[in-house]
């Protein structure tokens, strides 16, 4: 193969587009990776000042320049094609001289799509990295010298600085960490770091509010941190561990309840039955009428028992089913203490945990309303539909503040006997305006 056909093949082949123009932009030569790249016909001679594609790429501006200056012209350009697909292209212009006039115009194209279509999928990757970053809790990373290195948004939001400002700051300062917390802190950061290993778990005081905050390797030398606010889980813990204390307490108080009705009622009934036998088994005949007192007091006692067991356990819940024990508390419990009771139970046959559950909730109502409402009437309504089983317990007393603190544990014991099975409780009142307790139990423990 002579040179020549060897420059030729060298020119056709190349992966870069070649071209060669006359003064008045008319391409006397092209390569198959410029006609390829600017869809060109082989067999015709497109002009670089009116052919479309090239145009569209800023060839016919860039052109004039060159030849207006007679020097190397170098640029870049985005431009589209018929089927709509984007090309991103670079291309070098230099004259060529025939007795010191520009004849005419070399030109080089390098074709960089692959390489910008690589560089926006890196910034969009990266873009959204920073967004799910900056969604996060706050994140930091310091180096082994305690130095910010990065903050997401997030903190940079909690720490009130902004992320350009907080890079190679000291982190403990920007915490406002002191004494121990401080120390600890710093400690458990180094050590992190030298093990280069994930440490969770961990807590810290700012202020007012406890972060928890997990350590693990970031980058290169690197210790990075998460942190999220759990002084609501704490307040959470405290309260509940209040909550246990009181229940223990409420547990003793019942138990000497218990004791005290036993020994006060029940107990100085059987001492007395026994008295009166005793007399009885002494002399039958002089206090023969002791015998039917002792049996008159024996079954006092029982009537007396049957209330306190009741009371812990009524019987009639499962011998006679819900709306007879309601039926019977407000009975014994409302209505002794002068209240008008209206009671409207419609929700068919449940199961026995869901009667019970019902029953000690609205026990604990009957005797929240006695200690405090100072109400004429009570109504009460318990209905079900597919779903759902309502109740409604409502009186005209004095009312109260829902959102106030309280000292007792009775509403919030209802809370958690309907919460625990994913079921709703909400109170209506105000001062002066009566309650409205609302409660809605899933259909789930309900039956036909």
């Amino acid at each position: 193969m002579k040179l020549e056909d060897r420059y030729q093949s060298l020119f056709e082949k190349a992966p870069l587009g070649f071209f060669v123009a006359d003064r008045q932009g008319n391409i006397e030569a092209t390569n198959s990776t410029l006609r390829s790249l600017f869809s060109l016909e082989k067999k015709k001679k497109p002009n670089l000042l009116t052919e479309r594609h090239l145009a569209n790429a800023g060839f016919a501006t860039q052109f004039r320049l060159c030849i207006s200056r007679a020097e190397p012209v170098i640029a870049e350009a985005d431009f589209r094609i018929k089927t709509g697909y984007r090309y991103c292209v670079q291309y070098f212009l230099t004259p060529f001289f025939d007795r010191g006039r520009v004849v005419g115009v070399q030109g080089v194209v390098i074709n960089q799509t692959a390489r910008m279509e690589a560089l926006e999928e890196f910034q969009r990757i990266h873009d959204y990295n920073s967004r799910l970053l900056s969604s996060l809790s706050p994140v930091v990373s310091v180096g082994p010298d305690l130095r910010i290195r990065f903050a997401n948004d997030s903190f940079a939001q909690w720490a009130g600085i902004s992320s350009e400002k907080l890079m190679n700051r000291l982190l403990v300062p920007v915490l406002k960490l002191k004494g121990e917390e401080r120390d600890a802190f710093a400690a458990n950061v180094r050590e992190a770091g030298k093990s280069h290993k994930t440490r969770k778990g961990l807590q810290f005081r700012a202020g007012k509010s406890t972060f928890g905050y997990s350590l693990f390797p970031f980058e290169k030398d690197s210790t990075g941190i998460i942190m999220r606010d759990i002084s609501r889980e704490k307040e959470l813990e405290i309260r509940i561990q209040k909550l246990n204390g009181r229940l223990i307490e409420l547990q003793e108080e019942e138990r000497q309840r218990i004791a005290g009705d036993l020994h006060d009622s029940v107990g100085q009934l059987i001492l007395a039955a026994k008295l009166n036998l005793v007399s009885y088994k002494s002399d039958p005949t002089h206090f023969a009428d002791r015998f039917d007192v002792a049996l008159s007091i024996i079954d006092q006692a029982s009537q007396e028992l049957r209330e306190i067991y009741t009371n812990l356990y009524p019987r009639s819940l499962h011998d006679l089913g819900l709306e007879a024990t309601v039926r019977w508390h407000a009975r014994n419990i409302l209505e002794t203490h002068g209240l008008k009771v209206s009671l409207e139970m419609k929700a068919g046959t449940l199961s026995h945990e869901l009667q019970v559950r019902i029953f000690r909730i609205t026990q604990e109502v009957f005797a929240n309303i006695v200690k405090h409402a100072h109400a004429r009437s009570v109504k009460l309504k318990l209905s079900r539909n597919k779903t759902r089983i309502q109740l409604t317990i409502s009186d005209d007393g004095k009312g109260f503040s829902p959102s106030a603190p309280r000292s007792g544990f009775g509403l919030d014991s209802i809370r958690r006997r309907v919460e625990s099975v994913g079921g709703e409780f909400s109170i209506e009142s105000s001062r002066g305006h009566g309650s409205k307790f609302s409660v809605t139990l899933p259909q789930g423990e309900a039956h036909e």
